[in-house]
C-alpha cells in the first residue's frame, strides 16, 4: 500500500502565505509551527509578505528568516492592508496547494500531515478546512463548537472527515465562517474565482470563504487546524473598526452576480451588519451615525422588528 506522503510527492507541494505588520515576536512562533512539523520528503514554501512594519523586533526577525531555507520574504513598497499582502504571497508563491497563516496565529500540530493525507485520498478536492482554538491567554485554549454543524448537515468519509457540497447556502445561516488560517486552497481556485478583495480592510476572508463556498465543495477535518490568539492587540480585537467594516465586504458580496440566488441571505446578513456598526457608534457616542446605519438596515430589511429597536436606541446614545 502506498503512503499518503508518498502519493502527494508525485505532482504536489505547499506554499505557506504569512501577511506581516509589527507582529513582533509572535512571528517566530507562527514559523516554528510549521517547521516542526513538515513530513519528510515533502516541499514546503514559506511566503512572509511585510506590508511596511516599523516595529524593530518584527524589522529584525524578517531580516533573520530571510536567510533560511524554503522562506521567500517580500516587502511591500507601502501599507496596503491583509488582503493586498496575502495576495502578493500567492502570485509569488510556487506551490500547488497554497495555505495560510496570520503572524500571530499558530498552525496546530499535525495539520500538514493530516492536510497532505486528505488531499492523496481525494484529489479532487480543492477546498480543505478544519476546527479552530482560541487562545485567550498564554496556556489558556477553548474550543467554541462553532462548526458541530457540519457533523450533520455534511457527509461523513473519513474518521473526523466530512464534505460538503458547495455549501453556501448552509453557511449563511452560520454565526461563523472557516478562517483563512485554517484552510488549504488549490492554486487553480485563484485563477477561476480570483484573489482575495483588496478593498476591504476587514471581512476579506468572509467574502472569499462564500465565493468558495458557491463555487467548490468543503473537505472538513474535525479536528483544530489552527490556534488563533485572542489576547492581545490585533486588526481581529479591534471590535469598533471591525464592527464599522463589515458591512463593506456584506455589501460587496450584495454586488456579485454568482451569488444572486442567495440575495435574500445577503440582505439579512448585510442588514445585522449594520446593526453592529451602529450598535458601536452608539457605544462610542455618536448618535447621527448609529441612526443612520440603523435606518440603512431597516431599508435592506424593512420587515425586521430588530432595525426598529436599533433605531430606538440609536437616541440613547
Amino acid at each position: 500500500m502506498i503512503n499518503p506522503i508518498e502519493i502527494f510527492q508525485m505532482n504536489n507541494n505547499i506554499s505557506f502565505v504569512i501577511p506581516v505588520f509589527n507582529s513582533g515576536p509572535f512571528l517566530h512562533d507562527a514559523l516554528q509551527s510549521i517547521l516542526e512539523q513538515i513530513p519528510d520528503g515533502i516541499e514546503i514554501e514559506i511566503v512572509i509578505v511585510d506590508d511596511m512594519s516599523t516595529d524593530l523586533t518584527t524589522i529584525k526577525i524578517l531580516e533573520c528568516v530571510a536567510s533560511w531555507d524554503h522562506v521567500l520574504v517580500i516587502r511591500s513598497s507601502q501599507n496596503g492592508g491583509p488582503a493586498k499582502a496575502r495576495n502578493a504571497g500567492i502570485r509569488a508563491a510556487s506551490g500547488r496547494w497554497i495555505g495560510f497563516l496570520d503572524a500571530d496565529d499558530l498552525l496546530a500540530p499535525g495539520t500538514i500531515k493530516n492536510r497532505i493525507e486528505m488531499m492523496a485520498a481525494h484529489p479532487e478536492s480543492r477546498w480543505l478546512a478544519g476546527d479552530i482554538l482560541e487562545i485567550r491567554a498564554p496556556g489558556k485554549m477553548v474550543h467554541e463548537a462553532h462548526f458541530d454543524t457540519i457533523k450533520t448537515q455534511g457527509t461523513l468519509i473519513a474518521p473526523n472527515t466530512y464534505v460538503m457540497r458547495r455549501p453556501v447556502n448552509h453557511m449563511l445561516d452560520w454565526d461563523v465562517l472557516p478562517v483563512l488560517g485554517a484552510m488549504i486552497i488549490r492554486r487553480d481556485v485563484f485563477d477561476e474565482i480570483g484573489l482575495l478583495g483588496e478593498n476591504l480592510i476587514y471581512g476579506e476572508d468572509i467574502h472569499f470563504c462564500l465565493l468558495l463556498a458557491n463555487c467548490y465543495d468543503l473537505y472538513w477535518f474535525d479536528q483544530p487546524g489552527l490556534y488563533l490568539r485572542r489576547y492581545h492587540e490585533s486588526m481581529t480585537k479591534d471590535t469598533f473598526r471591525g464592527s464599522c467594516a463589515m458591512p463593506d465586504a456584506s455589501r460587496l458580496l450584495l454586488r456579485d452576480q454568482t451569488l444572486r440566488p442567495y440575495r435574500k441571505k445577503l440582505k439579512w446578513m448585510h442588514a445585522a451588519n449594520l446593526r453592529l456598526r451602529s450598535s458601536a457608534h452608539r457605544q462610542r457616542g455618536n448618535r447621527k451615525l448609529a441612526l443612520w446605519s440603523a435606518l440603512e438596515a431597516l431599508w435592506w430589511t424593512p420587515n425586521d422588528m430588530r432595525n426598529v429597536k436599533a433605531i430606538f436606541s440609536s437616541f440613547t446614545a
